[in-house]
């Protein structure tokens, strides 16, 4: 996959570009979501992971379960259909609109799904998704939802696919900053107190592996304390797209915080 080749030469050239590079990125904003809470249906399917929409494999969900949920809570949760699988955002491979539930894990709907990834929502925005299924009959990979709001989202047991992912076969810019932040609140661009470096590039996929990502990060900088954000950003009718995923190198725990901004 495109977005794995791209990282595996992303290490040499932090080394160099880390250095000598000092550099703030135009960043953009947008939003805005709207529509209604739903609770999910049991899927029972055993799940599957590794999506690239047609044509990919996959990997089965962990320790067995049958479900793999998705808990979603926090001060504003809410849950929002309208949007497309196509469009940019956090792309769930192997899951579909029936493993999110609104509650806290250990209220899974049923005793059957054990919940793989929990989702804190942050701010006022509904927490929107869009479901990709394969047609009947089609040759395809698994199911896949894409998320967008304002959130941070846990891989509980470390063994699932998070991407980011701009709009569905289109190229994408792609800037990493190292740095610190003062909070996790609000905007990720504006929570960082101080940039130390700042590295750009494209990504012909469109699609960052964050798993991936992470451990080249944490290779690079694990004991130093720093912040990490990855922004993918790319042009489109009425602005800038913006796909935002941050994380500090020492926490032990997957955790996210995930901005997605399209105007």
């Amino acid at each position: 996959m495109g977005c794995r080749n791209t990282l595996g030469n992303w290490a040499g050239a932090m080394l160099l570009g880390f250095a000598t590079l000092a550099i703030a990125p135009q960043l953009f904003g947008g939003g805005g979501d709207e529509g209604v809470d739903i609770l999910p249906k049991l899927r029972g399917d055993g799940g599957a992971g590794g999506s690239d929409g047609p044509g990919a494999g996959g990997n089965a969900i962990p320790h067995g379960v049958q479900v793999g949920y998705i808990a979603v809570h926090g001060k504003n949760a809410a849950l929002d259909a309208n949007w497309f699988w196509a469009l940019p955002g956090l792309r769930l491979p192997g899951h579909a609109r029936q493993d999110l539930f609104l509650g806290d894990v250990g209220k899974e709907p049923d005793s059957r799904g054990e919940t793989v990834l929990d989702i804190l929502t942050k701010g006022k925005r509904k927490l929107m998704y869009g479901e990709y299924l394969p047609r009947s009959g089609q040759i395809a990979g698994p199911e896949f939802l894409t998320l967008n709001g304002r959130f941070e989202i846990e891989d509980r047991f470390d063994d699932q696919r998070l991407e980011l992912s701009g709009r569905d076969k289109q190229a994408v810019y792609w800037t990493i900053l190292v740095g610190q932040r003062s909070t996790t609140k609000d905007s990720i661009q504006a929570s960082f107190s101080r940039i130390d470096s700042t590295l750009t590039g494209t990504e012909i996929s469109g699609r960052i592996d964050l798993d991936q990502f992470r451990d080249e990060m944490v290779a690079l900088y694990g004991g130093t304390g720093a912040d990490i954000a990855l922004l993918l950003s790319a042009p489109s009718k009425r602005g800038t797209d913006e796909c935002w995923a941050a994380f500090n190198v020492d926490d032990q725990s997957e955790i996210w915080d995930v901005e997605i901004k399209v105007p």
